[in-house]
């Protein structure tokens, strides 16, 4: 198992195993996906969709694309349980959709940084922080 750290996933480079199951504030946060455009592939809008099993602490996904654009944080309809950490192997699914503008986007490479929003605190134990567990990632 890699180390918990923030780290850039390059898609189509990376193998898909090298994206972490989940995602920790403080530990493994941000996540950075840096990925190419075509000129034309960049006059587009494009939607960003994050599956989630599970968030902790009403986590859900921030997503700033470029370091330009941010996108509005949604409310959480996470379980309110540490179910990482006891091993849940049933969560609520979640579907967020991002829609992010052409303007956000570039010809070349386009950065994608995911962080970890929730209202709560974070206790000092770092594996209790909010956090969020990933099914899919899909740039469409």
């Amino acid at each position: 198992m890699s180390e918990w750290k923030a780290l850039t996933f390059k898609a189509g480079l990376d193998a898909d195993s090298a994206f972490p199951m989940a995602q920790f504030r403080g530990m493994n946060d941000p996540i950075t996906v840096s990925f190419s455009l075509t000129a034309a592939q960049a006059k587009t809008s494009r939607t960003l969709k994050i599956g989630l099993t599970l968030a902790q602490s009403s986590g859900r996904s921030s997503v700033t694309v470029n370091g330009k654009w941010t996108a509005a944080v949604p409310a959480s309809v996470a379980v309110k349980t540490r179910g990482i950490t006891r091993g849940v192997t049933v969560g609520n699914y979640k579907l967020y959709e991002y829609t992010i503008p052409a303007s956000a986007l570039v010809a070349g490479t386009n950065t994608i940084k995911l962080t970890v929003a929730s209202g709560a605190s974070d206790p000092a134990e770092k594996f209790l922080a909010a956090s969020v567990v990933f099914d899919a990632l899909e740039l469409v």
